[in-house]
């Protein structure tokens, strides 16, 4: 038996209804992940199941029992968790703070779920006494996810859990959105990267108009060349080479060494378009520290941004690179260009 289906669901917000006869099952042991057009329906399909929209037609059974219209305070305690897109923290709260509101419908001990929450989220133990407004776009979101599992959830709803995020960020969510459901924890998410997200999806459902286009595991939906036509096209194609970029760039070692070399090549193109009218081994070495240093201030900051950090850094210090060399060029730096042997001239 599935731990949720839903059965020709029809429901919306008032007036025309948004879903149009949703089928869709998933057992504990899936992640199922909503995919498709904006307006389709995949956010209201989630909150038609948590009871957040009326539901004027059709069946949900969760874990045996029929829960369409049911009110949240009714679904959390029977083991259905579910995380918002927006404002899905306690601003003002700290991290800890917020694990324990999502534990609020329970009357045992939940320390040991808290400790279970931690290590799956190592960053959130560390910064269990900060305000989760002061966090980053990604660990607020961790922080939501936490609350949500406080709860010890059967089934575990998300709604677009890397939107705004950062692709390191991004990776780190579906890596634990995996782990959680290995632990025995049903997902059924909605994605905006649906790539990525099918990617690892046992279950996948492509809406339009508030109805199934297609349903399949996630890999036959990618194979599927009309699926990939219609819903996975060049925005999804772009993300996923985003994503490839980014986990190339930000490995250790490569990281420094591809900002370093892209300074010093922009150092050598400066001098010989004439901007600058040197090579100074100085300037090179000088390019390479200012790209190295910012990109490990990125990285030590968590900075959330939707391009691989090396798309930032790198102009960065070709900007800084530049203004050092036109400086020295202009004798703004006397006691460097004094100590200058291998002027280049074009």
């Amino acid at each position: 038996m599935a731990l949720i289906e839903l059965s020709h669901v029809v429901g919306g917000y008032g007036g025309a209804p948004i879903l149009n006869g949703i089928d869709m099952a998933i057992e504990r042991s899936d992640i199922g992940v909503i995919v498709g057009p904006n307006g389709a329906g995949k956010s209201t399909t989630l909150k038609a199941i948590f009871g957040l929209l009326k539901v004027t037609g059709g069946g949900i059974v969760f874990d045996g029992e029929e829960v369409a219209n049911s009110l949240p305070d009714k679904l959390v305690p029977r083991g259905l968790s579910f995380v918002p897109q927006e404002k899905n923290v306690f601003t003002s709260m700290s991290v800890e703070e917020n694990l324990e509101m999502g534990a609020f419908t329970r009357r045992d001990e939940f320390s040991d779920t808290m400790a279970w929450v931690y290590d799956m989220f190592p960053a959130l133990k560390e910064k269990r006494r900060q305000p989760a407004g002061e966090l980053s776009g990604g660990q607020r979101q961790m922080v939501a996810m936490g609350r949500a599992l406080m709860s010890k959830p059967k089934l575990l709803m998300l709604d677009e859990p890397s939107a705004g995020l950062s692709p390191r960020y991004v990776i780190e969510i579906f890596e634990t959105i995996v782990r959680v459901n290995k632990e025995g924890v049903g997902i059924l998410m909605v994605e905006q990267n649906a790539r990525q997200a099918l990617a690892f999806a046992s279950k996948g459902f492509v809406l339009a108009n508030g109805q199934n286009r297609f349903t399949g595991t996630g890999a036959e939906l990618i194979a599927d060349p009309e699926v990939a036509k219609s819903f996975l096209g060049a925005e999804d194609f772009m993300t996923e080479f985003v994503f490839f970029l980014n986990q190339v760039l930000v490995s250790g070692a490569v990281l420094g060494s591809i900002y370093a070399l892209g300074a010093i090549g922009i150092t050598l193109i400066f001098g010989i378009l004439r901007f600058a009218h040197f090579a100074h081994s100085e300037l090179m070495t000088s390019g390479a520290f200012i790209a190295f240093l910012l990109a490990l201030w990125f990285s030590s900051m968590g900075v959330s941004l939707p391009i691989p950090t090396g798309f930032v850094v790198l102009p960065i210090a070709m900007a800084l690179a530049a203004a050092l060399a036109l400086g020295i060029d202009k004798g703004f730096y006397a006691p460097l260009r004094k100590r200058g042997r291998g002027r280049l001239r074009c």
